[in-house]
């Protein structure tokens, strides 16, 4: 489904007059997964299609021609908002060594 998506709305982007594409993936798909703890590495080995076809999704945005941003949250969860909530380059981070989360 996420492959499939990606592909149409890239498809879409590059026919029309967009230039910036921003996808929501999963923290763990991709290049973030040398990120993730050993604990969520292990938790995603349960779910290994689902994230497969994310990474897939993610291949197709990066290789499209278009100024693109992937947006990997942490955890997300029910709780109420805090407003402990950073963004930061994915490239800025080293391990993480444990399971992060934020209010949805």
């Amino acid at each position: 489904m996420i492959a499939d998506s990606t592909r149409a709305l890239v498809r879409a982007a590059e026919d029309g007059d967009t230039k910036r594409l921003v996808i929501m993936s999963a923290f763990g798909v991709g290049e973030s997964l040398s990120k993730a703890s050993a604990i969520l590495r292990f938790l995603y080995r349960g779910g290994k299609a689902i994230f497969a076809d994310k990474a897939a999704g993610e291949q197709i945005l990066t290789a499209s021609a278009l100024d693109w941003t992937l947006v990997y949250p942490v955890l997300l969860t029910n709780k109420p908002a805090t407003n402990n909530v950073r963004a930061v380059e994915g490239s800025s981070w080293s391990r993480r060594p444990a399971v992060l989360a934020t209010s949805r």
